[in-house]
């Protein structure tokens, strides 16, 4: 969420934003608009709220969901873009991965993306927290770190572990 002096604004993803008209303004027809930008304008929110495109397509390929840090970066959450058929195919070779979504130039748009975590197993949450992300991945809780500031986490510890990861979420 960004704050500006004259309105709270909601942020999404131009990916995202499909999913949100649909929250916003009732189910998806044939007709509905296509581009990011039609499909934020007719997203419905209250009074002093508005919603902005954050970031494109060319960013982000399969979000989920998405957290911030006290500095605005963006950590999305992203799926593989198909379902795993077996829990032990999930477990094996996770695919799922994290992005790092950054604003370099200050204008409120994000325009550079990093894989912040690759390799990550079902996510299903994440809260940044004194300097590292502390993601779920079932069947662990995962605390991500970057000690070099690159925007990729090259510390990568497991604080808790045992939920029975079910690939259709229902786990942690």
């Amino acid at each position: 969420m960004f704050l500006s002096k004259a309105t709270t604004s909601v942020l999404c993803l131009a990916s995202l934003a499909g999913v949100l008209a649909l929250i916003g303004s009732g189910p998806i027809r044939s007709d509905s608009p296509k581009s990011p930008a039609e499909k934020v304008a007719n997203i419905r929110v209250p009074e002093g709220y508005t919603v902005e495109v954050a970031a494109g397509s060319d960013l982000v390929d399969y979000p989920m969901f998405a957290s911030t840090d006290e500095t605005g970066r963006l950590f999305v959450y992203e799926s593989i873009g198909h379902v795993y058929k077996k829990t032990k195919d999930a477990l094996d070779n996770p695919q799922f991965r994290i992005k790092l979504l950054t604003d370099t130039d200050g204008d409120g748009k994000y325009d550079r993306s990093t894989i912040y975590a690759d390799k990550v197993g079902f996510p299903q949450g994440g809260v940044f927290y004194k300097g590292s992300l502390y993601a779920t991945s079932a069947p662990d809780l995962i605390k991500f770190t970057d000690t070099d500031n690159d925007g990729v986490a090259d510390k990568r510890e497991v604080l808790l572990s045992g939920w029975v990861l079910n690939v259709n979420a229902n786990s942690v």
